[in-house]
């Protein structure tokens, strides 16, 4: 089984996630939320939802449907693309917005 850790927004936007082998652990999580806490302490990433503006921001572990890493990152980095779609369209939108 292949897990995804995340972390979101009340609405489950995700900031950020990482997928983590059959060998998950608590120990794994807390890894996972050091290198977030980090990445918002170098400041190369912001600690709100970019998509609402929630600043209540949660990490969630979860069992995938997968069963091989390869199988789970194939299906991400679909969803990733999509989610690249979906962000691209929305700052467009803000752009449109911001000159009227």
């Amino acid at each position: 089984m292949i897990y995804i850790v995340q972390l979101l927004c009340p609405a489950r936007h995700c900031l950020i996630g990482a997928l983590i082998g059959p060998d998950f652990s608590s120990q794994q999580e807390q890894k996972f939320m050091g290198y977030f806490h980090r990445l918002v302490a170098d400041e190369d990433i912001n600690p709100w939802c970019h998509t609402c503006g929630s600043r209540e921001i949660r990490a969630e572990c979860r069992p995938t449907k997968y069963r091989t890493m390869e199988e789970a990152k194939q299906a991400a980095k679909e969803l990733e693309a999509e989610q690249m779609e979906t962000r691209r369209h929305i700052d467009s939108i803000r752009r449109k917005a911001s000159r009227q």
